[in-house]
């Protein structure tokens, strides 16, 4: 089975989880960025647990 190309790189998703952690409300980058809000709180656990976001 071949995996599929990872649509944010891991630079793109520092950068999304920086704007988070700046105040920048979720629902609204969610919105811009076209993805669940879910998807930034769980890039931002993975960062935490696993030092990185590579999938």
């Amino acid at each position: 089975m071949v995996g599929r190309k990872p649509r944010f790189s891991e630079e793109e998703k520092l950068s999304m989880l920086a704007r988070m952690n700046n105040g920048e409300n979720v629902s609204r980058l969610a919105d811009e960025l076209g993805i669940h809000r879910q998807r930034l709180y769980a890039w931002r656990e993975q960062l935490r647990t696993c030092g990185n976001l590579r999938a």
